[in-house]
């Protein structure tokens, strides 16, 4: 009796075996695999949209980011190119241009040592004022620059979740640089 229901099992793996080779599911298992897939793949698309959103803000902000800092990289050279504003405005929007719609403003200001830090403090950088142990004002570049970012994909993906994507976002850089003597 053993050796008969060991033979039995043994011919129904063997069967089983034999469907599923030929690309045939076993009797209990019709459907199982369509229905994981069609719980799984929006959820995997959900993070896949996620993600590349995510992705593409993080890009314009290091791109926005990067601009102001080339614009006062242009200013901070000399004291001639420190008072030119427009030109390290349009250093920031070139090295920017990935990102539609930024906007820079660029400055120069001058400090005493004593101050440094403290924009409340802020001198006129052809005077003399400043006290020892170093007389002349030290000059500062700085550009701040900005986009309002629409991501490709905003609002709620699936109702009655409290997860939503915002229709903008405001991304700003700024860069403070020394003008070199």
């Amino acid at each position: 009796m053993r050796n008969a229901t060991y033979n039995s099992r043994a011919s129904l793996q063997r069967a089983s075996f034999a469907a599923s080779a030929k690309g045939r599911m076993p009797a209990g298992d019709s459907g199982s695999s369509l229905v994981e897939l069609a719980v799984t793949l929006p959820i995997f698309l959900m993070m896949l949209l996620g993600g590349s959103v995510f992705a593409l803000l993080w890009y314009d902000s290091i791109e926005v980011s990067s601009a102001a800092r080339a614009g006062v990289q242009y200013g901070m050279q000399n004291h001639a190119t420190a008072s030119d504003n427009a030109g390290m405005q349009t250093v920031a929007l070139k090295n920017g241009s990935n990102v539609h719609g930024m906007t820079a403003v660029a400055t120069s200001f001058c400090q005493c040592e004593s101050n440094l830090g403290d924009s409340t403090k802020n001198v006129t950088c052809s005077s003399t004022t400043c006290t020892a142990p170093q007389t002349v004002p030290i000059q500062f570049v700085q550009v701040t620059t900005s986009a309002t970012v629409i991501p490709m994909v905003k609002g709620s993906w699936l109702p009655g979740v409290p997860f939503t994507i915002p229709s903008s976002f405001a991304l700003t850089g700024k860069a403070v640089m020394r003008v070199q003597e």
